[in-house]
C-alpha cells in the first residue's frame, strides 16, 4: 500500500564506511585515518540498509515516501534504479556547500527539514534501526502531534568535557539551550525520531550561532547537538506541540558481555533507589513490548544472521 502525496514520509540516513571514495574524502578532509573502533562502530557496513527497508515495508506499508540520504559519491549497488515510493537523496540536494562534505550525522539531522518534497510531519532514523512490530500512523503522530518517545534514563547536564563521548556532548549542548525549568529530563528514546518542518526551522531561528557550530563541524566533536533527538522534541514539548510518552520503544541489541553486565548493574542500582519506578518500567515492558530494535555495533557475521532471519523477505527496493 502507497499512501502517496500527503502521507508520513520518513528519513533514513546510510554510510558505507568502507567504500573506497567515500574513505578516501574522510581522510582527506578531517585528517583522522578511520582506523579507530568508534570509527568501526559508527561507520562499518553490515548490510543494515537492506533490512532496514524490509523492516518498513514489513510493519509500516502504509509510509508515503521513504528518503535515503546518502553522501554524494556512493549510493547502495543493489537498490532498484526508480521506485516511487523510495528516493534517493544526496546531501547536496538540502546541506549546504559550505558545510559539505560532512560526516557528522549531527549535522546531516538539522539540515533534513529542508529536503525538497517531504511531507510537513516526518520520521527520521538510521540504517541500523528496525521496526520489529506492525505500526500505524499513530504511533508517530496523533492529531497532527509528534509522539516523542522518552527513554527511563536522564539526560545528561553540566558543562560539556573534551574526554566525554560525543554523544554526550551533543546531549549537553542541546541540554544547555532547552534551559533548566524541568530537571531532570529524559532522553529521547533512541530508534524513531518524529518531527515536523516548522519545529526544525524553528529551532535554527533560535538558535543559530549553536546550529552553524554543530554544522560546521565535519565530525562529532564539542560542539556537536542533540538536534531531532533532543533539543527539538523537547522544544515541542514545552510548546505543548508534541506529545510524550514513556511506554517502552526500542530494544537495544548489546552484543559485548562487558555492555550487558553494565546495563544490569545500572538496572539493579536504579531498582535499589528506585524500586517503585522500577517496578512500574518493567511492568509497562511486559505490557507493551517495544516496536523498535536499534543495533549499534556487534560482530558483522552476527549482526547478518540476526536480520536475514528476522527479514528474510526481500523488498520491493532491491535488485
Amino acid at each position: 500500500m502507497f499512501l502517496g502525496e500527503g502521507a508520513l514520509d520518513i528519513v533514513l540516513l546510510w554510510v558505507d564506511g568502507e567504500d573506497p571514495e567515500w574513505l578516501q574524502r574522510y581522510r582527506q578532509f578531517t585528517g583522522r585515518d578511520g582506523n579507530s573502533a568508534e570509527f568501526v562502530a559508527r561507520y562499518r557496513e553490515s548490510d543494515e540498509l537492506r533490512y532496514a527497508l524490509r523492516s518498513l515495508q514489513k510493519y509500516a506499508p502504509w509510509l508515503g515516501r521513504i528518503f535515503l540520504v546518502h553522501d554524494d559519491v556512493q549510493r547502495p549497488p543493489w537498490l532498484v534504479k526508480e521506485h516511487e515510493k523510495l528516493k534517493l537523496i544526496p546531501h547536496s540536494s538540502f546541506i549546504p556547500a559550505e558545510f559539505l562534505p560532512t560526516f557528522s550525522s549531527y549535522a546531516i539531522e538539522s539540515f533534513v527539514h529542508r529536503i525538497p518534497g517531504l511531507s510537513e510531519e516526518f520520521i527520521c532514523t538510521n540504517d541500523d534501526t528496525f521496526l520489529i512490530r506492525p505500526c500505524l500512523p499513530t504511533t508517530f503522530f496523533r492529531n497532527g502531534k509528534p509522539v516523542v518517545y522518552l527513554s527511563e534514563f536522564d539526560a545528561p547536564t553540566g558543562p560539556v568535557s573534551t574526554s566525554e563521548p560525543a554523544w554526550i556532548q551533543a546531549l549537553k549542548n542541546a541540554e544547555s539551550l532547552i534551559g533548566a525549568d524541568q530537571h531532570p529530563r529524559k532522553n529521547v528514546a533512541h530508534g524513531f525520531y518524529t518531527c515536523t518542518k516548522q519545529a526544525a526551522g524553528r529551532a535554527w531561528r533560535a538558535f543559530p550561532e549553536a546550529l552553524l557550530r554543530n554544522a560546521d563541524s565535519r565530525v562529532r566533536s564539542a560542539h556537536s547537538l542533540a538536534v531531532l533527538n533532543h533539543l527539538v522534541p523537547h522544544s515541542m514539548l514545552q510548546a505543548g506541540e508534541a506529545i510524550p510518552c514513556e511506554l517502552p520503544f526500542v530494544r537495544m541489541q548489546r552484543w559485548l558481555f562487558s555492555e550487558k553486565l553494565s546495563t544490569l548493574f545500572w538496572h539493579a542500582a536504579r531498582g535499589v533507589r528506585h524500586p517503585t519506578q522500577r517496578a512500574r518500567y518493567l511492568l509497562s515492558h511486559l505490557s507493551h513490548p517495544p516496536v523498535a530494535l536499534c543495533i549499534n555495533s556487534g560482530p558483522r557475521e552476527s549482526i547478518k544472521a540476526l536480520l536475514s532471519e528476522k527479514f528474510p523477505q526481500p523488498s520491493p527496493f532491491e535488485v
